[in-house]
């Protein structure tokens, strides 16, 4: 083997080897952006995440704020009703229904409605 081919080959392998690692630059660059991006979508997945299960939360809360206000309003409906129901019923109340309706006609007659 002569020199000169010992030179050239060697010249061939260390260009080989150059044009290797800036692949392996390339590829190294190109992963730690690829690792950059990813970490950088996992944190916006996440802070969507709590923020969605925050609203989740506190929508469940108002749900149930609601549930039990309706609860309540539904018992004094039916309370009243029931109160309203023993007024109705009750000895004195029937006995001065004619004094009601009495009164009822005399306001008619003094206070017509206006036609408006």
């Amino acid at each position: 083997m002569s020199e000169t081919s010992f030179v050239v080959r060697r010249w061939d392998r260390d260009e080989a080897l150059c044009a290797l690692l800036e692949i392996f630059d390339c590829a190294d660059k190109h992963a730690r952006t690829s690792q950059h991006a990813l970490a950088e979508a996992r944190r916006t997945l996440e802070h969507a995440l709590t923020e969605a299960t925050r609203k989740l939360t506190e929508a469940t809360r108002n749900l149930d704020n609601e549930r039990a206000k309706s609860s309540r309003l539904e018992a004094e409906v039916f309370r009243l009703g029931a109160d309203r129901d023993r007024m109705q019923n009750s000895l004195s109340w029937r006995v001065t229904k004619p004094l009601r309706s009495i009164r009822f006609a005399a306001g008619a007659l003094l206070h017509p409605p206006s036609g408006i």
